[in-house]
């Protein structure tokens, strides 16, 4: 494999536009140009810089004309087809050196390009495309106020469209006990955000409860943490459903330890730690990572159908050789007939820092209805033998639309793509780091096809500066006037247009810029006092003008 460290500062290839623009409209500012006459190019590279000499943080980029610091992709990759799709991810902060400057949601190419940084974090997690009313949209998670319990949270979910207007903000309201110091609002947790095909919201939800733990060597009286799958109408905000743990499933399925002293509010146990639900026709799919079970669930009625268990099989019967599973995350059934269906997971096998253990994607081929005569069929193991990763908590895996998968390792900050023969998993396509090992996370990572054209415009600046490298072709000055443009969020723009004059109301079309990157610089060499910069999208027939900035 080639190893490569992504820095965009190295694009120093001169690169002019060639091909005439076509615009849709022009503001009042600018006159309006000959839309088939030959369109005049300007030189322009990447303006991105990398800062890469700080041990408090793992590398990041900047730029000129945003304020974002989104992490530079260690990336490594052996030339073979990937799968189409952006990488969302979200960073989140630990402890140690090398941790990530930005705790934020972003989106970006396989190259390590920025496409979009949340403009407002809060602490934000698993962000991912999904689809409401047709239409596709993204979804990610806020904590709302201080949060006392690791690992759980009480917060919103917010819906974004792809203009990148919220358009939903969930806020669950349930009436929960909470942690000591808690002071949300919202009761959704972090885990699980999933939009079904009726337009409703599954969201996990934890709920601090008193119970009687005598029959697992605890006591009459101890604190555990209730674990809820709440069904939310996206549009009107109520609670359809809300199906408990504590009431289907017998707490001695639980891994995760009763002592026999008792059990204060304030070490409440987390007996099941709901992470995944998914909705498929009259079922819900619920995975617990402190049981090492999936179970499918009647929406109607709430009983538990069947229950797949990460040692044992559960209802299926013998998991195959290198086909069981323990503290595993993001269950997910697809491929769904009569007789079969397909489960895949992340599969932590682990659950403490340290420990030896190497984290795995799994697809498992299950027989319907469950019959332990026909158990479970391992589809694919997904573990590079070249690095064999131990992620104690998080990550993720799912199949691309070109039979690759794509796996985020949760607490070891990285994500993989692998090829579609993934029985042994060693076709390891592209793998990328954004924080050290023990420094940064982030809960689930993905790869999805995603088109977006934000309502605000172009962020332009202009300064007088250095020449970049890049632009050593367009002038032999050392410093020039030099024009600064990015767009946060714009998927399919590939140029800009610079407007100038010697006002506002008077500005004409200069030419033409290709869009180099996330943020591009080119110089500005006309005789003008005030400038502008446009972008459009062909594909949508849309242009927005940046601000006019006096030079």
């Amino acid at each position: 494999m080639t190893s490569t460290l992504s820095t965009f500062a190295s694009l120093t290839a001169l690169l002019c536009l060639q091909a005439p623009l076509s615009l849709a409209s022009n503001s009042h500012h600018v006159r309006h140009h000959n839309h088939h006459a030959r369109a005049s190019s300007i030189c322009a590279t990447s303006a991105v810089n990398v800062v890469d000499n700080s041990t408090t943080f793992w590398p990041f980029q900047t730029f000129q004309s945003f304020g974002s610091t989104p992490p530079q992709l260690n990336i490594t990759t052996n030339g073979k087809e990937l799968g189409d799709g952006l990488l969302f991810f979200s960073p989140g902060s630990e402890s140690g050196q090398g941790k990530p400057k930005e705790v934020n949601n972003f989106i970006m190419t396989s190259a390590g390009e920025l496409v979009w940084a949340n403009p407002n974090p809060r602490g934000a997690t698993d962000i991912k495309v999904q689809t409401l009313d047709g239409e596709p949209v993204f979804t990610y998670y806020t904590p709302v106020g201080p949060q006392s319990f690791a690992g759980i949270g009480w917060g919103e979910v917010h819906v974004v469209d792809k203009t990148y207007t919220e358009i939903y903000t969930i806020c669950p309201q349930l009436n929960l006990t909470k942690g000591d110091g808690v002071t949300s609002i919202c009761d959704s947790d972090l885990h699980e955000h999933y939009i079904t095909p009726e337009n409703t919201m599954y969201v996990t939800a934890f709920n601090l409860t008193q119970w009687d733990l005598t029959s697992v060597g605890g006591t009459a009286n101890d604190w555990v943490i209730d674990a809820l799958a709440v069904e939310v109408d996206i549009k009107s905000g109520n609670i359809l459903s809300v199906w408990s743990a504590l009431d289907h499933i017998p707490t001695n399925q639980s891994h995760a330890g009763v002592p026999k002293t008792g059990v204060p509010k304030s070490g409440a146990i987390d007996l099941y730690h709901m992470n995944s639900i998914q909705s498929y026709g009259d079922y819900m799919l619920i995975n617990c990572r402190h049981t090492w079970s999936t179970y499918l669930v009647n929406r109607k009625t709430g009983e538990i159908e069947w229950t797949i268990d990460g040692q044992t099989g559960g209802d299926f019967g013998s998991l195959p050789a290198n086909g069981t599973f323990k503290w595993q995350h993001h269950a997910r059934i697809t491929n769904v007939s009569a007789t079969e269906a397909i489960l895949t997971y992340f599969n932590n096998d682990n659950n403490q820092p340290g420990k030896v253990a190497v984290s795995t994607g799994l697809a498992l081929q299950l027989t319907l209805p469950p019959n332990p005569k026909t158990p479970p069929k391992l589809l694919a193991s997904l573990h590079d033998a070249s690095d064999p990763l131990n992620a104690w908590a998080e990550g993720s895996t799912m199949q691309l639309s070109n039979g690759n998968w794509f796996m985020g390792y949760g607490s070891s900050a990285i994500m993989k793509e692998y090829g579609p023969d993934a029985a042994t998993g060693q076709d390891v396509r592209w793998s990328a780091q954004f924080d050290s090992i023990g420094g940064g996370d982030s809960y689930r990572a993905f790869k999805q096809v995603w088109h977006g054209l934000p309502t605000i415009p172009p962020s332009f600046v202009v300064a007088q500066g250095e020449v970049p490298a890049g632009l050593s072709g367009c002038t032999n000055a050392t410093n020039a006037t030099l024009g600064y443009v990015s767009w946060n969020g714009a998927t399919d723009v590939s140029s800009y247009s610079l407007y100038g004059g010697a006002s506002e109301d008077d500005m004409q079309f200069l030419g033409a810029i290709r869009k180099m990157g996330f943020e591009t610089v080119f110089p500005i060499t006309q005789d003008v006092s005030y400038v502008m910069v446009s972008g459009s999208d062909p594909t949508l027939n849309v242009e927005r003008n940046s601000t006019v900035v006096k030079i």
